[in-house]
């Protein structure tokens, strides 16, 4: 029996689901869930993803890559099970623009990270808030607001442009903070260099 197969079934027995009631839950057949428990069945990624949400685990976990139900850090647990959910409704084009933002943020994230620039990364952190405060701020009149007021629209741009200008002096913040790094990296070379040297 496969790891996914042996671990979905041991996870439906701890709920006391029957294989019916948990097609129910996940919107599957009975039949599907007896496929998958043995092994004449293997699940969409999407329905990986509804499955280790459903019981509270990491997919790594149900698939066998990892023998840890849960994630070490619960940082992302909540979000992570919510975004699932979200994601999982959206049509295909939809699904592609989002793997689209989240593997360039990853990328951009990821970097920071293997940096160890901890300036960077607040930085980043206070760019992706201002955005979204701002953003949410300006969609909330768009949607609610009366454009054709004069006042209203005034506030709109007035806020549109406050965006523009807190973006950019994050910007030319974190091109100092790309500059000073690449200067302490260089620093530290030329000092490497020097005490081989001797």
């Amino acid at each position: 029996m496969s790891k996914f197969s042996e671990r979905l079934a041991l996870l439906r027995k701890e709920k006391g689901e029957s294989q019916l009631e948990l097609g129910r839950l996940i919107q599957r057949s009975r039949s599907t869930i007896q496929g998958y428990e043995s092994e004449d069945k293997e699940p969409s990624y999407d329905a990986l993803c509804v499955l280790a949400n459903h019981f509270g685990v990491t997919t790594d976990y149900l698939v066998g890559l990892s023998d840890s139900r849960s994630r070490d850090d619960p940082s992302f647990a909540a979000d992570t099970g919510i975004f699932t959910a979200e994601y999982l409704g959206l049509q295909k084009d939809a699904k592609s623009a989002v793997a689209g933002v989240l593997s360039t943020l990853y990328s951009l994230v990821g970097g920071e990270m293997r940096s160890s620039s901890l300036k960077r990364l607040e930085l980043y952190g206070s760019l992706f808030s201002t955005i979204l405060s701002s953003r949410t701020e300006i969609v909330g009149v768009v949607e609610n607001g009366d454009l054709s007021d004069a006042f209203t629209l005034s506030n709109l741009l007035s806020t549109q442009n406050s965006l523009k200008n807190e973006v950019s002096i994050l910007l030319d913040q974190l091109l100092q903070a790309d500059i000073s790094l690449a200067s302490d990296k260089r620093n530290a070379m030329r000092g490497s260099g020097r005490r081989q040297a001797m």
